[in-house]
């Protein structure tokens, strides 16, 4: 016998954190010992009453639904190897079906072991280093899951779409893990799934082909449910993109079945759909690296997976999960080809992904081929609030690749849903995903920014810093390039009226290159805690710039805005007929009205050396003060006094906050009087030595103006 690879079996492809698909080969079941119907759940055996070298026989199908048997002998029980109070009972398999297909393996986890009328459990664990050892869940536990209460689908948690094999330290050192899954993926071809790693991180290699039921035959309480010992399979997508993992069902009462004898998702609640299978064969893996596996094809979902634990995981016969309805149309007129997709979502944790994948795949499948082209697309999202009452959000975007246009064009619609899902204002449900058309072309139009020319009150420039006054209007003139054309597009800026003296940045953009995500979806009301944000969030969906903008930005930090270091922004935006990328950059000053014609320098003198430039507003003062002192300066102020009186502050430069440079409002009755009686007002520098004021200087001796000192030279 070879033995099956020491690493996990396969890695995979959707927070199922465990569900196995285990395998075994033909041989003729026992009926008279194996659960045939569903009128009472079947009689257990303790594991505290299990003794070494016990035999029994082990059910699962490696051909078809039809169980066939493998010899099992006991070797002992770990206590508590799989949880506090949940034993882990280790045993042998054997026989000729083992002898076939190489040991135990992916597909089998679930498969129930008996010993003469009694159910032991599930084989539901592995070892490292052999290929015959394996690890029971005891019946007891599962059967307990039978009688945990009804739920309904659990709220929308970001998950991510792997499955990672647990693995833990048991007695003796021995490593021991939950048999992986070999998830079944169909309707995209095998080649492309390394792709999907880019997105969901699944490990494209432990993805088994797999055949399709597309769905329209699923039908509740009239399809036959999966008996103990027979595939069931746990499903996430149904249609055109199937996402499903195969086990094998364990043991049943009424309507409710269990399987698998370890976590799904370990969710606790759920809702996935449940349904048949049918196995094809089983792969035995001579090479070792990822063990052996059955390839299986998705029966009909005849029941809703509701509970997931460490035992196993429930699911409810004729009981259908709701789904969410996935749409598309992918027309490529060079090749007269043109498609309608469709994919039910049983799984809303898993929408995102899911989506990515059914239009990805329609693509490939219009599109014929991977690489350069460019496309439009239509998609509409619907849903229902908290509350219950409907929104949607509507886009129109261009896409454009040089290397491949299907992943380009599928992975906005995941990115819209997963913001949607996961928000942080209110639970919300997606009842419906249209894209109401997908057009390919096989050329890669785009525009890339190729100059930008900024005209203002004081002129044209066309790189490095421009300064604006509050109130004016600028000019955007900005020159586009591709296929050996140019074209030329203007935008306008206004600057708010209400803006003092700042800093900040214009950015033109393409937004191809990221401009429709330039800021974050709203933070929810703190101060209030209503969750009102999310008409924000929609509002944002659906305004984003689409990837054929060219987007102004201008940021503008100010003293006088109302949230500290929050700056203002202003918006411009001009529509293309294709992506655009490439941006320009450029530094901003702005300066509010002084209502003084001109700056003033003071000269200061004392314990040290300095000097104040002013600038003195109807309500405001922008100033720039340089000192040298021996210790660290700790405050400046306009003082009201007399040369050589001292007297209280009427100005703070809340220095060190705004540093040495800065804008500061103050009450325009005292702005007035300093203006029309300077004398009677001094600039005073405090320091750690002197902290009634090291140098200062009269407004009434200022020198004729000058240009003002470097920033940030206070020390």
């Amino acid at each position: 016998m070879r033995r099956i690879g020491r690493r996990r079996l396969l890695a995979l492809m959707m927070t199922l954190a465990t569900i196995s698909t285990l395998l075994a080969a033909p041989v003729g079941a026992n009926p008279g010992v194996l659960q045939t119907d569903c009128a009472a759940a079947p009689s257990t055996i303790a594991s505290e009453d299990l003794m070494r070298g016990m035999t029994g026989t082990g059910y699962t199908a490696i051909q078809g639904a039809e169980p066939v048997e493998f010899d099992v002998e006991i070797l002992g029980v770990l206590p508590d190897a799989i949880g506090l109070g949940l034993d882990m009972i280790l045993a042998r398999a054997s026989g000729p079906v083992i002898d076939q297909v190489g040991g135990v393996a992916a597909g089998m986890s679930g498969s129930p072991i008996y010993i003469g009328g009694d159910l032991v459990g599930a084989l539901a664990y592995g070892l490292s280093g052999t290929d015959d050892v394996f690890g029971i869940t005891p019946a007891a536990a599962m059967a307990s899951i039978l009688d945990y209460p009804a739920t309904t689908a659990p709220a929308s948690t970001p998950m991510s779409m792997s499955i990672d094999g647990a693995m833990v330290e048991m007695a003796g050192r021995q490593r021991v893990f939950t048999l992986p899954l070999p998830m079944a993926v169909s309707g995209i071809n095998p080649g492309r799934l390394a792709l999907l790693n880019a997105r969901s991180g699944i490990q494209a290699d432990a993805v088994v082909p797999s055949g399709n039921n597309d769905g329209g035959g699923s039908g509740g309480a009239s399809m036959r449910p999966a008996l103990p010992g027979e595939p069931l399979s746990v499903v996430l997508s149904q249609g055109d993109v199937s996402f499903f993992a195969t086990g094998t069902a364990t043991l049943c009462r009424d309507n409710q079945t269990i399987a698998f004898g370890h976590p799904a998702t370990f969710r606790g609640k759920t809702s996935m759909g449940m349904a048949t299978a049918d196995i094809i064969t089983v792969i035995d893996d001579e090479s070792g690296l990822f063990g052996n596996y059955k390839i299986a094809t998705l029966g009909e979902v005849f029941g809703r997976i509701d509970r997931d634990h460490l035992a196993g995981v429930r699911g409810i016969d004729g009981e259908l999960p709701t789904f969410v309805p996935i749409s598309s149309t992918v027309t490529f007129d060079e090749l007269s080809r043109s498609r309608m997709g469709h994919t039910k979502a049983l799984e809303e944790r898993f929408l995102p992904d899911i989506a990515f994948t059914h239009i990805f795949a329609n693509i490939d499948s219009v599109f014929d081929a991977v690489g350069e082209g460019s496309s439009e697309i239509v998609f509409t999202i619907e849903g229902l609030r908290a509350d219950g009452s409907p929104f949607s959000v509507d886009r129109t975007n261009l896409y454009s690749s040089m290397f491949d246009i299907s992943f380009e064009s599928a992975f906005e619609l995941p990115t819209y849903l997963s913001l949607l899902l996961f928000n942080a204002y209110e639970d919300v449900s997606i009842s419906g995903i249209g894209i109401e058309s997908l057009d390919l072309v096989s050329e890669a139009r785009e525009w890339s920014i190729t100059d930008a020319t900024v005209t203002t009150a004081e002129g044209t420039v066309t790189d490095g810093l421009i300064s604006v006054q509050p109130g004016e209007e600028i000019t955007i003139d900005v020159t586009l390039s591709g296929g050996g054309m140019e074209v030329f597009e203007t935008l306008t800026l206004s600057i708010p009226q209400d803006i003092g003296f700042g800093f900040g940045s214009l950015v033109v953009m393409g937004a191809g290159d990221g401009g429709g995500f330039f800021e974050e979806p709203p933070p929810p009301d703190q101060a209030s805690g209503e969750p009102g944000s999310f008409d924000e969030l929609l509002e944002d969906l659906s305004t984003r710039p689409a990837n054929s903008d060219v987007v102004a930005r201008l940021e503008i930090f100010s003293e006088e805005n109302p949230a500290q270091g929050t700056p203002s922004i202003v918006t411009s935006t001009v529509t293309t007929d294709r992506v655009v990328r490439g941006s320009q950059y450029f530094d901003v000053t702005t300066f509010g009205d002084p209502g003084f014609p001109e700056g003033i320098n003071v000269t200061l003198t004392g314990e040290g050396f300095g000097n104040a430039y002013l600038e003195i507003g109807e309500s405001n003062i922008f100033f720039d003060v340089f000192a040298e002192t021996e210790t660290p300066v700790t405050a400046i102020h306009i003082h009201r006094g007399f040369e050589g009186e001292d007297g209280p502050v009427v100005v703070d430069f809340d220095y060190p906050n705004l540093g040495s440079t800065g804008n500061v409002e103050a009450d325009p009755e005292v702005l007035a009087e300093i203006t029309a009686n300077p004398a009677g007002f001094y600039v005073n520098v405090h320091t750690e030595a002197f902290p009634n004021g090291a140098i200062r200087g009269q407004i009434e001796d200022a020198e004729a103006p000058v240009d003002p000192p470097a920033e940030g030279s206070t020390g």
